[in-house]
């Protein structure tokens, strides 16, 4: 994630700590903290949506009146047509079902150019898993100056008669 490492799989969850529900477990509420740069999703062990906050219904184009009352399901498909890759997607999604104690990182591309990083970790407390959070981060400036640096790398090549190494 941006230069940090990834917690351990088991490790005890802290930041899980202040992402629990208030009043009402298990309903969809927004996050107690709105300040994160990043988007932040919160399921609970059967895929349900938890928590969210402000910055990941800004990052996916979500409605809030929408992710308040919608199974994590029916927001998978409503996300999914703004992707390049929705296969992909779906691909790690249900890997990530399948394996609870998984941890994963993955770069999203935007159909409208933003790319997104996914970190996603097993929520972890008093030893068992008991959800998922996913914390989703706009990496698009970043990404396009690598991509722009990789091209005048290639343009500067050219130029000097060495040969492509792409």
């Amino acid at each position: 994630m941006s230069g940090s490492e990834a917690p351990a799989v088991g490790a005890e969850d802290d930041s899980a700590r202040c992402l629990l529900p208030r009043e009402g477990a298990g309903a969809a509420l927004p996050l107690a903290s709105e300040k994160a740069a990043d988007g932040v999703l919160v399921v609970d062990s059967e895929g349900k949506i938890v928590r969210y906050n402000r910055r990941f219904l800004a990052l996916w184009n979500i409605p809030a009146e929408f992710a308040a009352c919608v199974s994590n399901e029916r927001l998978i498909s409503f996300v999914l047509d703004q992707l390049v890759d929705p296969g992909t997607f779906l691909r790690v999604t249900r890997e990530n079902q399948e394996d609870p104690c998984r941890e994963y990182f993955c770069r999203l591309r935007f159909r409208d150019g933003r790319v997104v990083e996914r970190f996603s970790r097993p929520q972890i407390r008093k030893g068992q898993i008991v959800g998922r959070i996913l914390r989703f981060r706009d990496v698009t400036e970043e990404v396009l100056s690598e991509e722009l640096g990789a091209e005048v790398v290639r343009l500067e090549r050219g130029k000097s008669g060495l040969p492509d190494e792409g």
